[in-house]
């Protein structure tokens, strides 16, 4: 049976529905139970509170994301554990980590290209202020949250909730997005998932402006693991894609840094 409109639409639905519940009702949820948490702990006797809640939102993140993803596709009668058994092969690891390694570079060059370009644009708004707003690039939003999270708890810890909060990321908007579009096409597929994944790049930080990087960053990881995806259905050389991918960020964004 080909795909029709109402196929789309109700596609769609499903995965706005599971986004908006993610990044809107779970979001303000989690960071108030996080901040709640974060107080009682004796953590925050050595960091700020704050902190410290960003660093258990960033776990409860990637809990909740697993959780929805695996909701809409019981839901819509697909199996979320195939995605983590079938199709894998021992090449598709290391091809992995090449494929962030490639994201990342590549990554840097658009989003000095973007910074470039609208700099006079963002200057002619803020005047002097800009200085300040460059400065933000790469301490706010996710990445503050992920770095606090490496400094405050042990290696280990740290990581694996970073691992699990990437590992959700994928799980929505390739596992979930990009399997539920696939009967529209490959294209719509594709463009869909990454349209939705940038414009949720902008969420947590300051400005537009200091959240190009990010933007730019989604825009080169979106269609690449969907291709990816879409050829081999399985969610683990993403996931190590995207792990590889925040690794390098320290690369990226060294040189849109200001002095």
């Amino acid at each position: 049976m080909s795909p029709t409109p109402l196929a789309a639409l109700s596609a769609l639905g499903w995965i706005l529905a599971a986004l908006l519940l993610q990044y809107v009702l779970c979001r303000r949820l989690i960071m108030a139970t996080a901040r709640h948490l974060a107080e009682q702990l004796p953590l925050s006797f050595h960091y700020p509170t704050r902190d410290v809640a960003l660093t258990l939102a960033v776990a409860g993140a990637g809990l909740t994301a697993l959780g929805i993803a695996w909701a809409v596709s019981w839901a819509n009668g697909e199996n979320l554990l195939s995605l983590f058994t079938e199709h894998l092969l021992p090449l598709q690891l290391p091809i992995g980590i090449l494929l962030g390694l490639g994201e990342a570079s590549v990554s840097m060059l658009l989003s000095s290209l973007a910074l470039a370009v609208f700099r006079p644009w963002r200057q002619r708004q803020i005047g002097p202020d800009l200085i300040n707003e460059l400065r933000t690039i790469g301490r706010a939003g996710w990445v503050r949250a992920y770095r606090q999270t490496l400094q405050i708890w042990p290696a280990p810890l740290g990581w694996a909730s970073i691992a699990l909060a990437l590992l959700g990321e994928e799980l929505l908007f390739r596992g979930l997005a990009v399997r539920l579009l696939a009967p529209e096409g490959f294209p719509f597929a594709l463009v869909a998932s990454t349209f939705l994944f940038v414009a949720v790049q902008a969420q947590g930080m300051p400005s537009w402006f200091s959240a190009l990087p990010a933007m730019c960053g989604a825009l080169v990881i979106g269609p690449i693991n969907a291709w990816l995806f879409m050829t081999v259905p399985n969610i683990l050389p993403l996931e190590i894609a995207h792990l590889t991918f925040f690794c390098s960020h320290d690369f990226i964004i060294s040189p849109l840094r200001c002095s």
